[in-house]
């Protein structure tokens, strides 16, 4: 799952090369005009090549996962578990609440600055620009609730996942990580 993927990313030591606000008036005008998606594309190719970078998962402190995964069910779930509207393309109920949670997730790493990765902010604010990365639909990170809400979503629609496709931001699954070395092993 990509989205976990990009977890890892999130923990980049390498200082990106744009700076949180320029990264968000980007995200903010491919709000105002997706059809601006290429050019924005094109003027992050840094950020996107900085973005490549992995760090060690065990660099990430538990609770903040935890909490980065209660903005997801916070966000996502009901009282009968995943939202119908998770994961599915075209919805505005779906891209609304991702907006949210996105936020939420901000407030995260910032009320828990000495135990999220240094350039996290930044690092979040280019992933989650969903249309960039050649998505059909916004993807949260992969926590323990997201990857278990595809589980349950797979098992109640009738013919499971209907496609699976590779991300652009991620071409290859190496085990960069492991030639890392990792002060929290």
């Amino acid at each position: 799952m990509d989205s976990v993927d990009t977890i890892e990313r999130l923990a980049n030591p390498t200082e990106p090369p744009l700076k949180l606000h320029e990264i968000l008036d980007y995200k903010s005008q491919l709000n105002n005009d997706p059809k601006k998606c290429e050019d924005i594309k094109k003027a992050l190719s840094e950020m996107g090549t900085a973005f490549q970078g992995r760090s060690c998962l065990s660099l990430w402190d538990d609770e903040t996962l935890q909490k980065i995964d209660v903005c997801f069910v916070d966000n996502f779930y009901d009282n009968d578990g995943p939202c119908p509207f998770l994961y599915f393309p075209g919805s505005l109920e779906y891209v609304n609440s991702f907006e949210k949670y996105c936020s939420d997730v901000d407030r995260v790493f910032q009320t828990n600055a000495n135990a999220s990765p240094p350039f996290a902010r930044q690092y979040f604010a280019y992933a989650m620009m969903w249309r960039i990365h050649g998505h059909k639909f916004p993807m949260p990170l992969g926590t323990a609730s997201a990857v278990a809400a595809v589980d349950s979503l797979a098992t109640k629609v009738h013919g499971g996942l209907s496609e699976v496709s590779v991300s652009p931001i991620a071409p290859h699954r190496c085990r960069a990580w492991e030639h890392l070395p990792c002060a929290a092993t």
